[in-house]
């Protein structure tokens, strides 16, 4: 806390300074580990991975979760869509499904690929790939996979994203790198899932589960039950998030616990049985409650509410 106070201090100090009377060195005064390395959360014991981080503004139910990328891979952070959308509305898309409501990432607004440096980026992230295969360096060339499929994710390219990665994953099989081929599933069923192939996206989830320990089988579970909602098949959402929330607990992951409860108390809304469903919402509502989760919090009291309402009407 105190090294990232006096970086702040830092650089309000030089911005109020013409350029030529500014301390240029200024990145001394960084610490040589960054704040994420030294302050690193819960991850997995087989793949070293753990969950990307989460909007705090945004309900974690009903959406697919991805895994941070290996640092040595120098991959560029995928910025996830945002729905800023009304809770009236929110509660809507869980209530009928997320597909129902349609929601955009800020590069596609923007036309991300379409702008000069985004492209001019591509093409220097192709030429180290082509640079790759003439040395027939695997990793080199799946790290600059990687990169690639990145910069289609965050313009909202996902079929880009899928052609640039899918070659990814038998690469770092040759080299026998576990955390490199854990991100490229992960990240090869988020982007099947939001081009609608669920069943494609299925499958990667699927080779995640068998490459992890209990952290990761979680993350892979609740994104499989998040697939089995989207093809509308609430039955195996439910058993996948009950398997998920298994491996939560086993790993001691309260956030991944608390998304599996809430999925799996929605599935059970979904098949029509209230009970189960006010069981799970409830113990999602107090986890929730004990995190200091204000969005989550909120949005399980609507679901609790209208589950409470199809109570009575039935």
């Amino acid at each position: 806390n105190t090294d990232l106070r006096g970086i702040g201090n830092l650089v309000t100090f030089n911005s109020k300074l013409r350029h030529g009377q500014r301390n240029h060195n200024a990145a001394s005064a960084i610490p040589t580990l960054g704040y994420a390395s030294r302050y690193r959360g819960a991850c997995d014991s087989n793949i070293g991975l753990q969950v990307a981080s989460i909007d705090p503004q945004e309900s974690a139910l009903d959406v697919v979760i991805r895994l941070t990328s290996p640092e040595d891979l120098r991959v560029p952070a995928l910025a996830d869509r945002k729905s800023n959308l009304p809770l009236s509305t929110a509660l809507v898309g869980l209530l009928k499904g997320a597909t129902s409501v349609p929601i955009h990432w800020a590069g596609e607004r923007e036309g991300l690929e379409r702008d000069h440096s985004h492209l001019q980026a591509m093409r220097d992230v192709r030429m180290r790939i082509e640079a790759a295969k003439r040395q027939e360096n695997s990793f080199a060339e799946a790290k600059g996979r990687c990169c690639l499929a990145a910069l289609h994710y965050n313009a909202g390219n996902m079929e880009g994203a899928v052609k640039s990665l899918a070659p990814a994953a038998g690469l770092f099989e040759e080299c026998a790198n576990a955390p490199g081929l854990a991100f490229v599933h992960c990240t090869l069923g988020v982007a099947y899932y939001h081009n609608g192939e669920y069943k494609m996206a299925l499958v990667h989830f699927r080779k995640l589960e068998a490459l992890c320990g209990s952290y990761g089988k979680a993350v892979a579970r609740i994104n499989m039950g998040v697939c089995y909602v989207a093809l509308e098949e609430p039955q195996f959402a439910v058993q996948a998030f009950g398997d998920a929330l298994a491996s939560s607990v086993e790993a001691k992951e309260s956030v991944l616990e608390t998304i599996a409860t809430g999925n799996k108390g929605l599935a059970y809304m979904r098949l029509g049985q209230m009970k189960a469903a006010q069981t799970e919402l409830e113990g999602c509502l107090e986890q929730c409650s004990v995190a200091g989760d204000h969005v989550g919090t909120v949005v399980v009291l609507l679901l609790l509410g209208q589950n409470s309402a199809a109570c009575k009407r039935s």
